[in-house]
């Protein structure tokens, strides 16, 4: 520990003459100890503090205390009666009133002593006075030395001047012989490329910054999104800035996800689009040529390359930005022709190569601390990585600057590292040393981690581990399942294949991981037959630890509500939440709850299914779960749409969406995007409906997976119908081969009065459905357009029957031409699914009620069957309507809607409006 005790001399004269200044000063030492970290401990005429020593740039923040407090006492000075500070390490108590009163007044009138220790680590920085003290004062006072002078700068390099500018200005020269050239500077690593077109930039475009896009740290988006920095951000045009800084957010919590979806690629290309026309604009502004540097080309792949490549080839863009890189393989330059025409290959002789200067031993920490955090994250983000762990950026700023001017880092706004070796060279020296360092990078990736600002990955826990530690249970299967749902699964997989699994995660959590790791990839990515054959073994969950067998038993009750065993479900989810909320898991809890609602939404208990997805969303915001939280808004919105709030469900189904799009989950965001057509269908606008299915066709977010193609088609189909029957002469699309368009040719047959077709498509109407039912839970089922709404409910079969027999029916009453039996067998058939009636369960059971009226009106019932069906099929009704909280929603849906508009004509001639 080190310890500092100033006094000043003939305090109670100062409180006398000048209360002022000894307030103003005292108050201003205290702070300075304060704001570097110390402890102060006031005493009576005597200011005492303390200084962790275990902490990273203690010696710094030593320089700095030294530096504010010598000239706070400078200034002071000619008021002053003198004064003594002395800071030594573990210095005794009892010698404390020596040291600060004994010190022979002839030699030290006053001033600032350090101890030995503290010297010798000072001395790079520190001029002193030599301790000439008598022999009878060596002690305490052995080794202490009186601060005379704090250097400016520090030596260069030791030994002989190395031509590192020299190289940096032939690079500048080279670049200025045809400025116009997109150019790469090919050569080895640690030559000065980097500083050369730094240079350039400069003398060509004074302080308006370069657009820097640097490969290697982190995956191609997120490199390019690392573009706009905080200089940037100033130079471009407000409402620019602001769109772009939201998007570079979403890919900044992606930079250590290793693979890239094509989501984020396309993503990434619609962003660096943006980036460089706002980029161009500003450089217009401010009159000056904009210049695109691209660092470490041989660290870019495929990605970046399309990403780069779309904003290059803009109209405005090829002519008018200068494109300049850097790069260490010939080789990885071939993809790049088409930008960088001109290749300048820099080679300076060996003899030339810079190597390492004489690095101060302060020094040390905070430059290995700069390697590790240029590991993974932009190098403008290294002083607020250091601010946050506590560091003064006073310290900072002269510690970064120290380090750049030795050439180690680059300046405040990028002090990444210059040398190769540096990280080794620093561990050499440092040695135990060097694990402090790793603990603070570990602990500011995991604060970052749990604010939201980055995603758990796999390749996250490979990096808290190269740090020397583990993320927590909770952690990784956060990370194992976050790159399952964003389809990025190679890392894992070859760890699991090739036994590296274990030195990341530990090895009793081998066995567990790989368990939720297959089953979640299964139940998230699988086919039906992938989900039964990895989810219906036994696993011995009993030995595994809280957060495991907290997920595995949610994973199971997933599975088990996907073969429609409600009840294993339920017994299932019970006990997962009893852990989930005993260990206080949100994340767990959030899928526990969802859970929960959709067991109570398959038991028709509407009203609890809502309040626990209220719960679901609650636990998933509080946690920052925006992928679960995209679940749960589309399955609260479809429990709303069922219940009758159609308002409330489309406001829900946004929400997914841009939850879902937040998350990377493109496939989720294009089934919210059919969710709310249908909900604009079910309300009569089926224009606007068309128009969403009819984008969702044209320009999907995520692939086409299997049935998709199909059940967007023939939703168009569907909608087209309806607009036919408003506008006609509209032609309905032609469907594909799937089982909604079938049923939408019953519709399509009814509204055209092609009634024999009805009774012909009838006669197989679905006898290829069997009530076999299998349930996606945690993946988009594109198999039909009421799968995961309606059919969270009943078989598939079920709906199609009601449906077939419900057309069936009116087909008959249009053809039965006086047949008694026939009429008789249409009023039987609706009778049988007024038998089945699902109250609040079908949102077509007011059109099923409607439809048994006109059956009995068309084949001569009587005025009371008919009154009392029509009064019954208007109570359904008006009971769904009343459910819709916005107004305008509900007009439509009574009166846009085109059975719902019929029914209330057919209710007013009954004279029950």
């Amino acid at each position: 520990m080190t310890q500092m005790f100033f006094v000043l001399r003939f305090q109670t004269q100062l409180k006398r003459t000048r209360p002022k200044l000894l307030h103003q000063l005292e108050k201003s030492i205290m702070e300075t100890i304060e704001s570097f970290g110390g402890e102060v401990t006031a005493k009576h005429k005597l200011i005492g503090a303390s200084f962790d020593d275990t902490g990273i740039g203690v010696i710094m923040d030593m320089l700095c205390i030294l530096e504010n407090m010598g000239q706070a006492l400078e200034q002071a000075s000619s008021e002053l009666y003198g004064y003594s500070c002395v800071f030594g390490r573990d210095v005794d108590e009892e010698d404390v009133p020596l040291l600060i009163r004994g010190l022979p007044p002839d030699l030290w009138d006053t001033g600032i002593w350090c101890d030995l220790n503290l010297r010798t680590s000072l001395k790079p920085f520190v001029d002193f006075d030599d301790p000439l003290l008598p022999p009878d004062y060596q002690k305490p006072f052995s080794g202490y030395a009186r601060v005379k002078k704090i250097r400016k700068k520090l030596a260069f390099f030791a030994g002989e001047e190395t031509p590192w500018m020299d190289n940096s200005g032939k690079i500048n020269q080279y670049l200025k012989q045809d400025a116009r050239r997109n150019t790469v500077i090919a050569g080895a690593e640690f030559i000065g490329k980097r500083e050369g077109l730094y240079r350039y930039c400069a003398d060509t475009m004074g302080n308006f910054p370069p657009l820097l896009v640097r490969f290697g740290c982190g995956n191609a988006v997120t490199c390019i999104a690392d573009a706009l920095t905080w200089e940037i951000k100033q130079a471009l045009a407000s409402g620019d800035a602001e769109q772009l800084a939201g998007t570079a957010e979403l890919f900044f919590r992606e930079r250590f996800r290793e693979e890239v979806s094509e989501f984020l690629v396309k993503r990434g290309r619609e962003f660096f689009q943006l980036l460089t026309n706002a980029y161009k604009a500003a450089a217009e502004r401010a009159k000056v040529q904009p210049v695109v540097v691209l660092e470490n080309l041989q660290a870019a792949d495929s990605h970046a390359r399309s990403i780069i490549s779309s904003a290059y080839l803009q109209p405005g863009i090829r002519d008018n930005l200068y494109f300049y890189g850097t790069c260490t393989d010939m080789k990885a330059l071939k993809p790049w022709e088409e930008i960088f025409p001109r290749i300048i290959k820099f080679s300076p002789e060996k003899k030339n190569r810079p190597g390492l200067p004489d690095i101060p031993p302060g020094l040390w920490e905070m430059a290995y601390a700069c390697v590790l955090f240029s590991r993974f994250f932009p190098g403008h983000l290294i002083p607020r990585l250091l601010a946050e762990e506590g560091k003064n950026p006073a310290m900072i700023e002269k510690t970064l600057t120290l380090l750049s001017d030795l050439r180690l880092t680059g300046g405040l706004s990028d002090p990444s590292p210059r040398f190769a070796n540096l990280a080794s060279r620093a561990e050499n020296i440092l040695g135990k040393r060097a694990d402090r360092i790793r603990k603070i990078v570990r602990n500011r990736l995991m604060a970052w981690v749990e604010s939201g600002r980055i995603k758990p990955c796999f390749r996250l826990l490979e990096a808290l581990s190269a740090l020397g530690g583990e993320g927590s249970e909770a952690l990784m299967i956060e990370a194992v399942c976050g790159d399952v749902i964003n389809g990025t699964c190679g890392g894992i997989e070859k760890a699991i294949g090739d036994g590296s699994l274990a030195p990341v995660v530990g090895k009793n959590r081998v066995v567990p991981l790989t368990c939720i790791f297959t089953t979640q990839k299964a139940l998230s990515r699988g086919s039906r037959e992938q989900i039964v054959q990895t989810c219906a073994k036994p696993l011995p969950i009993d030995a595994f630890q809280s957060d495991f067998r907290a997920h595995i038993l949610t994973s199971r009750a997933s599975y088990s509500l996907s073969a429609c065993d409600v009840d294993s479900a339920a017994a299932l989810t019970k006990e997962a939440m009893l852990i989930s909320q005993g260990e206080n898991s949100g994340r767990d809890l959030a899928r526990v709850y969802r859970l929960f609602s959709l067991i109570d939404f398959t038991n028709r208990q509407f009203s609890d299914a809502i309040d626990y997805f209220t719960f679901a969303a609650e636990a998933a915001e509080r946690t920052g779960d925006t992928a679960e939280l995209t679940l749960i808004d589309y399955y609260s919105a479809a429990a709303h749409f069922i219940f009758g709030n159609i308002s409330k469900a489309v406001r829900l189904t946004r929400q997914a969406e841009e939850a879902a799009l937040t998350a990377g989950l493109p496939d989720w965001a294009d089934r919210c995007r059919f969710l709310k057509g249908r909900l604009h269908f079910e309300m009569g606008c089926y224009q606007e409906a068309l128009d969403i299915f009819k984008s969702l066709e044209t320009d999907h977010y995520g692939p086409a997976p299997e049935g998709f193609v199909q059940t967007v088609a023939a939703w168009i189909y569907r909608s087209n119908i309806y607009l036919r029957n408003a506008r006609s002469g509209e032609k309905p699309a032609e469907t594909g081969e799937c089982y909604d368009g079938r049923l939408f040719e019953l519709e399509e047959a009814y509204l055209s009065g092609d009634y024999r077709k009805i009774l012909e498509l009838a006669l197989g109407r679905s006898n290829t459905l069997t009530k076999d039912r299998f349930l996606y839970i945690e993946q988009p089922d594109w198999r039909s357009g009421f799968a995961q709404c309606e059919l969270l409910l009943f078989p598939m079969k079920d709906l199609w029957d009601r449906m077939f027999l419900t057309y069936r029916a009116l087909a008959l009453c249009h053809l039965t031409n006086g047949k008694q039996g026939e009429k008789e067998e249409a009023i039987r058939e609706m009778r049988q699914i007024m038998r089945e009636e699902l109250p609040d369960a079908d949102p077509n059971d007011a059109f099923y009620f409607y439809s048994y009226y006109r059956v009995l009106k068309r084949s001569g019932a009587s005025e009371v069957d008919m009154n009392t069906a029509i009064s019954l099929a208007f109570k359904r009704l008006q009971r769904r309507a009343s459910r819709i909280d916005d107004n305008q929603t509900k007009r439509s849906f009574l009166s846009s809607h085109y059975w719902n508009g019929a029914l209330e004509i057919a209710a007013k001639e009954h004279k029950l409006i």
